[in-house]
């Protein structure tokens, strides 16, 4: 019998061979987005204003280093735009609410790069880039973040590398959870012995036979199904409502 828990918190802790470090967001909502790249998971590092919403994170507010008003800073700017775009909804013409919208989009943007050039220093506003990306090695892995994600593709992986890094993600994956299995026993021997005789027995006796067992969230179930959609026609694919499309930093 092995400790399914700490089995999955140590799973949990590593993908791929690449253990969690400071950037702790594993358990953060998966965002998907759809733009002229791609199907990607998490946010974009090279979309201004995706860069300015990752600002309201209070995780990232402390790893940037950043006072604690930021993130109010930033709803403020975002509720802004958002009452102007439901005051634009009254315009009568589509052509008008096309432009009058442009337009407050537009002054958004300079809002929110103006205000992320007076907070971020440009070593801070480099570690936002590489917090995103590693926002996506948690979600994915490593090895499917250079195979499938943005990081491959800043990278420039191409396809052949793509599948010998898939074949080699999945080989360590494989080393990887064999070796935790063996950790498992081991943990299991030493909370065993706090406990008294009848109690191990009991233990044993609720638990039963041990099982492989991983349940994936709604929101991964939702990006792998959106993902076979897009690989199996790209030219065809349409995401769904909601689903951001990007717009590059300037």
């Amino acid at each position: 019998m092995k400790l399914v828990l700490f089995a999955s918190l140590v799973l949990a802790g590593c993908s791929y061979g690449i253990a969690e470090d400071t950037v702790k967001m594993s358990d953060a909502p998966i965002k998907v987005s759809f733009d002229a790249d791609g199907l990607f998971i998490g946010p974009n590092p090279n979309n201004m204003m995706e860069r300015f919403r990752q600002l309201y994170d209070m995780r990232v507010q402390d790893l940037l280093g950043l006072q604690k008003d930021v993130g109010l800073q930033v709803h403020r700017i975002t509720q802004h735009y958002f009452q102007r775009s439901k005051e634009v909804s009254r315009i009568e013409t589509e052509a008008g609410r096309t432009k009058a919208s442009q337009a407050i989009l537009r002054q958004f943007q300079e809002n929110a790069e103006n205000y992320m050039d007076e907070v971020l220093t440009p070593a801070q506003d480099h570690r936002l880039t590489q917090i995103i990306y590693r926002i996506e090695t948690k979600r994915l892995g490593l090895g499917e973040a250079l195979a499938t994600g943005r990081l491959g593709l800043a990278v420039g992986v191409h396809d052949n590398q793509k599948s010998n890094i898939k074949r080699k993600a999945e080989a360590i994956q494989e080393k990887l959870e064999k070796e935790i299995a063996k950790l498992c026993i081991a943990a299991e021997a030493e909370l065993f012995a706090e406990l008294a005789p009848e109690q191990r027995d009991k233990v044993v006796d609720l638990l039963g036979e041990d099982f492989s067992y991983h349940e994936k969230t709604p929101e991964q179930k939702m990006f792998e199904n959106l993902r076979d959609r897009y690989e199996a026609d790209p030219e065809g694919f349409i995401p769904i409502a909601g689903m951001p499309k990007n717009t590059n930093r300037k």
